[in-house]
Formats: C-alpha cells, structure tokens, sequence
C-alpha cells in the first residue's frame, strides 16, 4: 500500500485523470497529503442514463406535487367556500359538524398512503379576535365611503383609504376628533395641507386653522415668512388673519361677536384670560368684582356709542372709588372692598395694554378680519416665538366663535385644525373650549384636526390635553422614535405589533387607528397644487 501510493500518484499527475483528481481533492496538495475521503456515489462519474433517469424522476415529482396541490386546493375550497360557491346547509339542532376530509382518520390514512401526507394536514380553527396578533392590519374597517377624503393607500392591500368626520358619523361611529403625532419631516403638515384641499375643493368642507409655525419662501423676488397654512387660506379664496407684533391686527376680548352676544360667555372669555395669565384660579372675590365691573363698562355712558374693550375695563378695575364706603349694590360689601378685590386682575390687564402682551387685543376688532368666512386661517407664527404667552390668548377670543357664529346652522360641514395642539390644551380654559366643541361636534357639524410632534408634550402640558387624547376618535401617527413609542401602548391602545411598526414607517406613511380595532398602515400620496402647497424646504434649494 505504502510503496503503490507514490507510483498512484505520480500515474494521476502525468495520466489523463488529472483533471478529475483535481475536481475529487482540490486543486494541488503535496505528495503523500492525505486527502478527505468522498463517498462512492461522489467519488462516480454519472452515466448519461442514470442523468436521464434523474431528470424523469424530478419531473414526475414536480407533477405529482402539482396534481396534488391543486386537489388539496379544491377540497378547501370545498370545505370553505369562498366568493361564488353556496355556503354549507345549515346544521339541525343537536347535531354535530361532519368531519372534513382533513379530519378523518381513514381518509388522512389514504393521503398519506397516496403520497398526499404533506396536504393532509388537520386545519387551525380560529376566530378574528385569535388570528389578530398574527394579521395586525388585515380586519381594519373599510374606509371607503363617498363622504370622506381621499388620504392616500392602504400599504398592504393598495386599497384607496378615505376619511372625514362626517362619514364616521354616516356610518353610526363618532368621527369628531383626530389626533395626529409625528416627529420632524416625516409628513405631518402635509397630511394636514393636502387633506384640507381635497377637503375644501372635492366636499366643500369650510376649514377654521390655527397656525402657529412659520415656514419662508420666496414670493415676488423677495424673502416672505408666514403660517404654513397661508398659501392654502388664499388659494381656497378664504381670510388670512396675520398677527404680528406692532401690527395693525386687533381682536377684542369684549366684542359681542366672539360669542355670539351673550354676557355669560364674554365673561367667562374674560375670566379664562386672566387666570391664563395669573397662572391659578380666581377666587370667589376676585370673580365676584370682574362680574360687576364688566357689568358697569359695558353699560357705561362714556362710551358713547363705541364698542368696550380691555382698556375700559382695565381703568375700571384700577380706578379708586369716588365713596369708599357707599356700598356696592345688591351685595353687602362696600365700593372700597370691590376695589381691592379687583386690583390685582387689573394689574393683569395691564400686561395686555401696556406691558409684553400689548397690541394685540388692546384695541376695537380690526375692520380686516372676516369673521365668518368659510376658510379662515389664524396666522400665530409671527408671535409664537416673541410672545408665546398672547398665543393662547389670541387662541381662545377666536375659538368662541367656532361655538356661535361660525358653526351657525345651515353653514355646511367645518374642518377645525389645531397645529400644536399643546398650545391649546396648556390653558385649561381653552382646552375646555376645544372639548366642548368635540363633544357637540356632531350637533355643530365640525370635525377637529390636532395635531402635535410628540404624545408627552400633551400629556404633561393639562388635564385638558389627556382628556383630548383620550377622547380622540381617530389617531394618525407618523415615524416614532422608540423612546416616544413606548405611551403609544398605555395611551392609545396600540399593540406590540403596532407600536414596533411606528419606527419602521417610512415618509408619508402613518398609521390609523380607530380605538378597539387594529391599526391600518396608510401611504400617503400628494397630487396637483399640493406638493407646491406642502413644500416647506424651499430654503434649502
């Protein structure tokens, strides 16, 4: 063995095997090397009939497998039926289902002996609410009515998805308010900008908008900062109310259109700015001397005619009683304790004609504002960032009117978008406006849009906001950092499932989500004027 090994070898290096040797063992290899041993049928050379033969006999499996597919598939379909095919007879009481052919032992015996044992398998029977986990967006409800607005396509079935308030309302299911989160650039204002045209231009929604972020872009040849909405509010014919410091814009805190002339609301309109501005509530003193001050300026003589304003009521409550013992009519106090109760609010209507927050509503109602125009849009962006603390205030002398006149009967469906929704909810007096006009949506034919970055910033600004998110009806999130994630579980109800796929979305895509019903991941798609609409990196180009 040992002495043949070298002639074996030197015969393989010079003969015709060489190449055959080198296929075996590797190219190259020192003489003497051992080598791996191959099994026989490696070490063989096949014959062209046995490669023949090979070929038949993996066609036949191909066919057979085939065959026996297609029979499995018609026996389920036999079992099941589907589109086309007569439902199974109803059972007679007390009597049990017949065994299908996958859950009888003979017939299971005969398919495994035929060759079918892969298609013989027992069924898993299950219920929607089971097979949930498994299928996360597969049994979301049709959105599909011709009431709502086109906002893009089902992901995994490219199902056309519409939406608005009004067809959840069609259908039996409160529509009022949505929420829609998102972090930056992942296509949050677009989905607000675009809904809003279909909205206005296909249903003939009316839009009331609350914009508090500034975009620049480049109109006439020269560099323009505004509201992103604005561009929106002028295409759609509709009144753009821009507010700037030292601007011409004033809204009145007593104007009787605010809230539709009714005393109470203008007092409480009064009241919920001042305790905004103090930071607490009233006391009972201090509520009790607002009350009898408006009363007197707003039947004051020295108006002559003129609306009142903050700046009247302001010197009201600061002026020094003529009698400071004459007492204070239908009460048991005394002018001089009217006045002390209400010094202090009027030192906090003296930052608002005088101090930070003057310019604003320290005048009469600009003749420029429409106040019932179908499509208003409420430019805050040129003092959000130099006086932040006027937003609010600004927010809820306008948000009276989404409850009188602009939701007067016969007005048609309204769309109310609230960007930035902390802005709202960290005043608990207009975050309880924005939940009345949610809770009687429905009666005053509008729908409200809010729509944050994150769902924390809600959460921790007021009582008011948790309030919204749990009440919203719809949410619509956006890519989510895991770390904001996390409360989509504990707030909202989202799945595992569901709250995994929020980092994994991509731009313009988002899901919706209905509470009690699986989430439904939505492409969202731009069209026409709404990309130029929706644009809002203009500077970086």
């Amino acid at each position: 063995m040992t002495a043949s090994s070298p002639a074996r070898g030197r015969s393989c290096e010079h003969g015709p095997d060489r190449v055959w040797e080198e296929v075996l063992h590797g190219p190259g290899g020192a003489p003497g090397q051992r080598r791996p041993v191959l099994p026989r049928h490696a070490r063989r050379r096949p014959s062209p009939g046995s490669s023949a033969l090979g070929a038949v006999a993996r066609g036949l499996d191909a066919t057979w497998g085939a065959l026996a597919g297609a029979l499995a598939a018609a026996a389920y379909r036999l079992r099941e039926p589907g589109d086309g095919t007569p439902p199974r007879p109803p059972l007679p009481a007390g009597a049990s289902l017949r065994p299908t052919l996958e859950e009888d032992r003979r017939a299971r015996r005969l398919s495994t002996a035929a060759g079918l044992g892969d298609y013989a398998a027992p069924p898993i029977r299950s219920d929607l609410y089971g097979l949930q986990p498994l299928f996360p967006y597969a049994h979301a409800r049709a959105w599909d009515s011709p009431s709502g607005v086109l906002v893009g396509q089902d992901v995994h079935t490219g199902e056309p998805v519409r939406h608005s308030g009004r067809a959840w309302f069609e259908q039996g299911t409160s529509g009022s308010a949505t929420l829609v989160l998102g972090s930056k650039y992942a296509g949050k204002s677009a989905l607000l900008k675009s809904y809003l045209v279909r909205a206005v231009a296909e249903q003939g929604f009316r839009a009331w908008v609350y914009d508090t972020r500034a975009v620049n872009h480049v109109e006439g040849g020269r560099e323009v900062s505004e509201g992103e909405f604005c561009a929106l509010g002028r295409e759609a014919g509709g009144a753009v109310h821009r507010f700037t410091a030292g601007g011409p814009l004033r809204l009145n805190l007593l104007d009787a259109r605010l809230t539709g002339g009714d005393a109470s609301g203008r007092e409480g309109l009064v009241r919920s700015v001042l305790q905004f501005l103090a930071g607490r509530a009233l006391t009972p003193a201090e509520g009790f001397a607002l009350r009898v001050q408006l009363e007197r300026v707003l039947a004051s003589p020295s108006l002559g005619g003129r609306a009142a304003t903050v700046v009247d009521l302001r010197e009201a409550l600061l002026a020094a009683p003529a009698d400071p013992d004459e007492p204070v009519p239908g009460s048991s106090c005394t002018e001089e304790e009217l006045h002390a109760w209400g010094r202090d609010l009027g030192l906090l209507l003296d930052r608002l004609v005088f101090g930070d927050l003057a310019g604003f509503v320290d005048g009469p109602t600009s003749p420029e504002l429409d106040l019932a125009a179908d499509v208003v849009v409420w430019d805050l962006s040129g003092v959000q960032a130099t006086h932040p603390d006027v937003v609010p205030v600004l927010m809820a002398a306008s948000a009276a009117l989404v409850l009188t006149t602009w939701t007067a009967p016969g007005r048609g469906w309204g769309v109310v978008v609230v960007d930035e929704l902390w802005n709202a909810v960290r005043v608990p007096e207009l975050g309880a406006v924005v939940q009345e006009v949610v809770k009687k949506a429905r009666t005053l034919g509008v729908e409200v849009l809010a729509a944050t970055q994150h769902l924390t910033d809600v959460l921790a600004a007021a009582e008011a906001g948790r309030a919204f998110v749990h009440d919203a009806d719809v949410v619509v999130s956006f890519r989510q950092e895991p770390v904001n994630a996390r409360a989509f579980g504990e707030e909202l109800g989202f799945s595992p499932v569901e709250v995994a796929a929020l980092g994994a979305l991509g731009a313009h895509q988002a899901l919706w989500k209905v509470p009690g019903q699986p989430a439904r991941a939505v492409q969202h798609v731009l069209h026409g004027c709404e990309r130029r609409l929706t644009d809002t990196a203009q500077r970086l180009r």
